[in-house]
C-alpha cells in the first residue's frame, strides 16, 4: 500500500492506496486542500488498485467517498475522537453502501 495526496504520487507497484485528505480533517489542521468526491474519483480513475479515503471522514463524507468509488474509508477524528453514536452512524453508512445489514 502507499499514501498519496495527488495524482502525482500514484504508484503502479501497490495493491491499495490511501488517499488524503478527502475532506478537511477533524483531528488536526489540514496540510493539503481537500480532494472531495471529484478529486478522489480522478485518482481512482488513474489507478487499477483499490483506494481508501482518509481525512475528514464522517457519516456524510464517508458516503460521498464510497459513492466516488473508494473501496473503504479510514478516519482518526471520527473513529477515535468522536462519540459512540457518531461511530455507529459511520459504520451504518459504510455497511449500507456495501449492501450489508446493520447489527
Amino acid at each position: 500500500s502507499a499514501a498519496v495526496h495527488r495524482t502525482a504520487g500514484l504508484r503502479a507497484d501497490v495493491d491499495r492506496l490511501v488517499v488524503s485528505p478527502f475532506a478537511p480533517p477533524t483531528s488536526k489542521p489540514a496540510t493539503a486542500p481537500a480532494l472531495g468526491p471529484e478529486g478522489l474519483a480522478a485518482i481512482i480513475g488513474r489507478t487499477a488498485c483499490g483506494v481508501v479515503a482518509l481525512g475528514g471522514i464522517t457519516p456524510t463524507t464517508a458516503g460521498a467517498a464510497l459513492d466516488a468509488g473508494a473501496v473503504g474509508v479510514a478516519g482518526i477524528g471520527s473513529v477515535f475522537l468522536g462519540s459512540s453514536s457518531a461511530r455507529r452512524r459511520l459504520v451504518a453508512v459504510v455497511r449500507a453502501r456495501r449492501g450489508e445489514r446493520s447489527r
